[in-house]
């Protein structure tokens, strides 16, 4: 298997309104280095699969396999990056290398010339 398998993947938030399924039983082969665009209205599920897929968050039943080594990470670009207001462009480039704990003064260095 190459790329990223999604199989019977199910997804449900349970809130105080109740729950809310959001996939259900939800089969999808991505295949490797092939582009592939996920659309939709509003709220159909488009960022929980991203999240899924990247491990933000497990999936309630189902399975998603990834055709990389168990340390590789995944990760994705919203189409509207969600900046922190307080902080200025350079530092909310810097914040992943924060989260991480990277060289900060290397990181800051490639910021700057990139900007």
């Amino acid at each position: 298997m190459g790329g990223i398998a999604i199989e019977s993947v199910s997804k449900v938030f349970s809130g105080s309104g109740g729950t809310t399924a959001v996939f259900e039983r939800f089969s999808l082969l991505l295949e490797e280095a092939k582009i592939t665009t996920l659309l939709g209205p509003s709220s159909c599920g488009k960022t929980t699969l991203l999240n899924l897929i990247a491990r933000l968050e497990p999936p309630s039943a189902g399975s998603i396999k990834l055709a990389m080594e168990r340390s590789a990470r995944v990760g994705y670009a919203m189409q509207q990056a969600p900046l922190l207001p307080w902080r200025t462009l350079a530092e909310n480039a810097m914040l992943g290398t924060e989260i991480v704990g990277g060289a900060r003064e290397t990181k800051r260095r490639e910021i700057d010339e990139y900007f």
